[in-house]
């Protein structure tokens, strides 16, 4: 009996020893996912592209076949992004509605969570008649959050990822 109440004993302690080495090492990996997206963001150039769109109150919609992007290179952002939701005032009849602009990014603010290991990041950018405030937020593994706000459209959040300029 004592017998099978150490050998339980031995192997509570060798199986939590591997997991509290194993929890050490997803860390550790987590960690330096961070610091490669941290250096991407430090880098000035980067893309973030969606796979799902979210309008205000709607259901979520798949973006994998739409091609999208937002390029920040150095001080300036351009964007080319599918909108669905509503306009406040009259867009006109192109037919294409999506978010777009290119220019200087304006109140441009990078900050880091060393402990969530997360980054936000919010901008400004006005096009020709509208203003958008972007937040971005970039989890460890480069996978983010884009909030888009304007001053003439309703609310409207994309999932994606951040990635370098090259891919």
């Amino acid at each position: 009996m004592k017998l099978k109440v150490i050998l339980c004993f031995v192997f509570i302690l060798a199986t939590s020893s591997i997991y509290a080495q194993d929890k050490a090492t997803k860390k550790e990996k987590k960690k330096a996912q961070f610091e490669e997206t941290l250096n991407l963001i430090n880098s000035g150039e980067y893309v973030f592209v969606a796979n799902r769109a979210q309008a205000k109150g709607g259901r979520s919609i798949n973006l994998t076949s739409n091609p999208n992007f937002l390029i920040i290179s150095k001080e300036n952002a351009e964007a080319d992004l599918p909108f669905f939701g509503e306009a406040y005032t009259a867009m006109g009849y192109s037919g294409d509605i999506g978010i777009k602009f290119e220019g200087p990014v304006v109140d441009y603010n990078v900050k880091q969570n060393d402990d969530k290991l997360r980054i936000e990041i919010n901008f400004k950018v006005k096009s020709t008649n509208e203003m958008f405030t972007c937040n971005l937020n970039i989890s460890f593994s480069g996978s983010a959050t884009l909030s888009v706000d304007s001053n003439i459209r309703s609310h409207i959040r994309y999932d994606g990822t951040v990635r370098t300029t090259d891919e």
